[in-house]
């Protein structure tokens, strides 16, 4: 019978694994990195929303301090105008 001797049996298992460590990258890693791609994308779209988001509340918040700032001039005005329209000249 034909057997194989020692070196052509460790040229063969070293064959086999690198198969085996191609065929677990190309089926379980791989699809992986897709996924991570996706997700990254959801991700970058998610902060620019918040982005958004927190322009809004600046201007809300800058609105809401001008309309203090008026409210505060309307009645500094206000107290120095006379209540009595007959009293104007």
């Amino acid at each position: 019978m034909n057997r194989l001797s020692a070196r052509n049996q460790l040229i063969i298992a070293i064959a086999v694994l690198v198969v085996a460590t191609v065929a677990v990258v190309l089926l379980a890693i791989s699809p992986q990195l897709g996924k991570a791609k996706t997700i990254d994308q959801e991700i970058a779209a998610v902060r620019d929303d918040i982005a958004a988001q927190q322009a809004v509340v600046a201007r809300r918040t800058s609105a809401k301090a001008r309309a203090a700032a008026n409210q505060v001039e309307l009645l500094r005005i206000a107290t120095r105008s006379p209540r009595d329209p007959s009293c104007r000249r």
